[in-house]
């Protein structure tokens, strides 16, 4: 595996809880893939879920050295948030190649993830 990139980010959680408070399942559905939202805690949990998997996103993709914009959602990336290990994947085409590394920690107030990504060498492609 080759390493393609480093990428690290802060959620405030209080800022997710609004959001969530005003646009409700609006920002549910632009931040959560389907398989995220089935997964998703009662209503006192949802700050700290979404800023997990909202931190995890946006260190994938710097990582990846994109932006939140035209071609890459928050929904282009699907956190596997599971007690034993955080993964993640890339969903976009070419996304398959790539594995990500997932540190993610909080605070009473804010979450921080660190993600390293990685693409499988031509030797690895072809075993």
């Amino acid at each position: 595996m080759k390493l393609i990139g480093v990428g690290v980010d802060v959620i405030e959680i209080r800022v997710v809880e609004r959001m969530i408070h005003e646009m409700g399942s609006r920002f549910l559905r632009l931040a959560l893939t389907a398989t995220e939202m089935e997964k998703l805690p009662d209503p006192a949990g949802q700050p700290m879920y979404v800023s997990r998997h909202l931190a995890a996103k946006e260190a994938g993709m710097k990582a990846l050295g994109l932006g939140l914009g035209p071609g890459t959602a928050w929904r282009s990336f699907q956190v596997h948030d599971d007690p034993s290990r955080v993964s993640m994947e890339w969903l976009s085409p070419g996304g398959e190649e790539v594995s990500f590394q997932l540190a993610i920690s909080r605070s009473a107030e804010t979450v921080i993830a660190s993600a390293w990504a990685f693409r499988a060498t031509i030797e690895e492609a072809i075993r």
